[in-house]
């Protein structure tokens, strides 16, 4: 399998697990997920993911006293040896399942030179994610004059 089909598939899995932690979510009154992510010179993360129920943003602990069940991710395994599966299934928060799912709805190369930033938005209940995208952009203008001595 080459590397855009293995991105596709890991993508694919990212959408049917996040499709499940909606469910979980909106169960538990999460009507909204949103996740914030900057990067730029070659690296770049999520920076904070933030629950709500309606239009009130849920503190830490509030999120906390839901007493959300524990989930599972595909983590890359990078001591796989050969005939071994490249990921191996490891136990986490749903908070962390949601983190882990959302770089697979980053574009390519957000992270690198000027970078992007951008909020993905999670509707529990429709089980739909909107993606808020902006590219930082360097600009040079040139300009030239000539002067007789």
């Amino acid at each position: 399998m080459d590397y855009l089909e293995e991105r596709e598939e890991k993508k694919r899995k990212s959408k049917e697990s996040l499709k499940e932690a909606c469910s979980t979510l909106f169960n538990a009154g999460i009507t909204l997920a949103e996740v914030h992510y900057d990067g730029y010179g070659d690296s770049g993360q999520i920076e904070y993911v933030l629950f709500f129920k309606g239009d009130k943003q849920l503190s830490e602990n509030e999120v906390t006293s839901l007493g959300l069940p524990t989930s599972t991710i595909e983590e890359y395994n990078y001591s796989h040896k050969e005939g071994e599966s490249r990921y191996k299934t490891v136990e986490c928060t749903l908070l962390q399942k949601v983190e882990d799912c959302a770089y697979d709805f980053l574009p390519g190369g957000w992270e690198n030179n000027e970078g992007a930033f951008g909020d993905l938005k999670i509707d529990t209940e429709k089980a739909k994610v909107t993606r808020e995208h902006n590219y930082r952009i360097e600009e040079t203008e040139y300009s030239e004059e000539e002067y007789n001595l």
